[in-house]
C-alpha cells in the first residue's frame, strides 16, 4: 500500500477554455504521467477520448466488472480503511438506511475481514454470507473473529462490535441493516451471481477514471470520490467538479491533489484555492491574470517587482497569441517559467521573460503600465486571506453520527479499552 511520505501538494490548472485534444489539458497530462495511485475526475464530455488514448492502463468506473475497495490488502491498510468508513459513512445510500459512526464501521470492516480470511472467502462473498443466516448463525459466525490474531487495538474494536451485536435485538439488526446496506452498493458488480477477486489498484499504482458526473449520481461512484478525498490517493480534479465538495478538504491535505479550474470562472473561490496552491499552470490562451498574480504576489513577490498587471494583460491578450497554443504560465524562485505540451505530448519549460514582448509592443505605441492596478489586486488578495483561514480551518461538513447503536458503541469501546490497558500493565 502507497503511503504519503512526503508533504501533501496542491496544484491548480487554469484550463483554456477550448483545447486542441485531450492531450493539451494539464489535468489530463498530469494524472495520466503520475507514478502514484489516483483518481481523475474527468468531465464526461472527455470520456470516450480518454479511453481511445489510455486503453487498458487506466480503470474506468463506467465500465468496472471488479470491486475496488473490499480487498484484504485494502481493509488490513488501518488508514485506508478507516478512510474508506468514511466514504461509507457519508455515501448517499448509507446514510438513507444504516447511518452509523466512521469508528463502527470501521470496526465492522475489520471484523468482516477477519470472518473472511478463516473462512478462505473475499469479503464481499462472506458479507453476502452473512444476509442469508439466522440472527444465530450469523453471530455464531462473527464470534469465530475473536479466535483471530488480533492484538491489542483493533482486537479491542472487533471485541466490542461483537459484544454490542449480540447485547441487544437493536444492535443486532444495527449491524444486519448495515452489512445490507453495504452489499447493496457493491452487488452491481456480480458476474453470473458470482464476484471477481477486488482489484490491488493500490497496491499496484493504477488509476482510476469517473466522470464528474459519476461522483455525484451514482452511489458507488460517491463512494469512490469520497474515499480518494479521505485517503493518500492522488486525486485530479475536472473543472466541472463542485469546488463545494472538495474545498473543506484543503485545509488539510491527505495526498497530492490537482484541481483544474476555468480561466475567468469561480471568482473568489478560485482566489481562496491560488492562496493554498503550491504550483499554478495559468493557460496563456485565455489568461487569468487577476488569479496568476494573485498566486504570485503570495508565493514569489519579489518577481512582480518588475512588472505591472497590465504588462500580463498585454503580453497574452494583445500580441503573439498563436504562439501559446497550448502553453501554461507557472512561477520558480528564479523566475517566470513558460510550460507547453508539445506535439509529441510531453511537456516542455523554459524560462520566460515578458520585458522583450513588452518592448515590442511599446515600440509600436506608447505605454502607461498600471502599477495601481496591480496593488489593488494584491491588498485584495491580503483582504481575504483571514476569511479563507476561517473557512479552510473550519470542520468539514459531515453527516452526524448520533445513535443509540453508535453511543453502546462508544460507550463498550471506551470500558473496554480501559480493561485492554489495565491488563497489560
Amino acid at each position: 500500500m502507497v503511503i504519503m511520505s512526503k508533504p501533501a501538494k496542491l496544484k491548480l490548472n487554469l484550463e483554456a477554455d477550448v483545447s486542441q485534444d485531450l492531450n493539451k489539458r494539464m489535468i489530463f497530462y498530469q494524472a495520466k504521467n503520475a507514478d502514484q495511485a489516483r483518481v481523475l475526475v474527468l468531465n464526461d464530455v472527455y470520456l470516450d477520448e480518454a479511453k481511445s488514448i489510455l486503453g487498458d492502463n487506466a480503470i474506468f468506473l463506467r465500465n468496472l466488472k471488479t470491486d475496488l475497495f473490499l480487498s484484504h490488502e485494502l481493509i488490513q491498510a488501518d488508514v485506508l480503511r478507516d478512510a474508506l468508513a468514511r466514504a461509507y459513512r457519508d455515501n448517499n445510500a448509507i446514510q438513507k438506511n444504516a447511518r452509523r459512526s466512521s469508528k463502527y464501521i470501521s470496526s465492522f470492516l475489520l471484523l468482516l475481514e477477519k470472518v473472511a480470511t478463516q473462512h478462505n472467502e473475499n469479503l464481499i462473498y462472506t458479507l453476502g454470507t452473512w444476509l442469508s443466516k439466522s440472527d444465530a448463525e450469523l453471530i455464531d459466525d462473527i464470534e469465530k473473529a475473536k479466535n483471530s490474531e488480533l492484538k491489542g487495538k483493533k482486537k479491542t474494536l472487533v471485541n466490542t462490535l461483537i459484544e454490542t451485536t449480540k447485547k441487544s435485538e437493536e444492535g443486532l439488526t444495527s449491524f444486519k441493516t448495515l452489512a445490507q446496506s453495504i452489499w447493496k452498493l457493491h452487488a452491481r458488480l456480480r458476474i453470473n451471481n458470482d464476484f471477481k477477486d477486488p482489484i490491488d489498484w493500490i497496491g499496484q499504482n493504477k488509476m482510476v477514471v469517473m466522470t464528474t458526473s459519476n461522483s455525484s449520481m451514482t452511489n458507488y461512484g460517491q463512494l469512490l470520490y469520497q474515499f480518494a478525498l479521505e485517503s493518500d490517493v492522488e486525486l485530479y480534479l475536472d473543472t466541472l467538479v463542485p469546488t463545494s465538495s472538495y474545498f473543506p478538504f484543503l485545509a488539510s491535505l491527505n495526498s497530492n491533489m490537482c484541481i483544474s479550474l476555468q480561466s475567468g470562472e469561480n471568482g473568489s473561490e478560485a482566489k481562496n484555492i491560488a492562496y493554498k496552491a503550491n504550483e499554478i499552470y495559468a493557460s496563456t490562451q485565455t489568461f487569468d491574470v487577476n488569479i496568476y498574480v494573485c498566486w504570485l504576489a503570495k508565493n514569489y513577490p519579489k518577481l512582480l517587482e518588475h512588472y505591472s498587471l497590465d504588462d500580463f494583460t498585454k503580453v497574452f491578450r494583445r500580441y503573439e497569441y498563436a504562439g501559446y497554443l497550448n502553453s501554461y504560465l507557472g512561477a520558480e524562485e528564479e523566475g517566470l517559467v513558460l510550460f507547453r505540451i508539445n506535439e509529441n505530448n510531453t511537456l516542455e519549460n523554459t524560462r520566460f521573460t515578458l520585458t522583450p514582448i513588452l518592448e515590442k509592443i511599446q515600440n509600436q505605441g506608447t505605454d502607461t503600465k498600471d502599477y495601481g492596478g496591480l496593488k489593488t489586486v494584491i491588498d485584495n488578495l491580503l483582504l481575504k486571506v483571514e476569511d479563507l483561514e476561517s473557512k479552510l480551518d473550519a470542520p468539514a461538513k459531515t453527516s452526524s453520527d448520533s445513535s443509540t447503536v453508535d453511543d453502546e458503541f462508544e460507550k463498550a469501546l471506551r470500558d473496554n479499552t480501559k480493561k485492554s490497558e489495565s491488563s497489560e500493565t
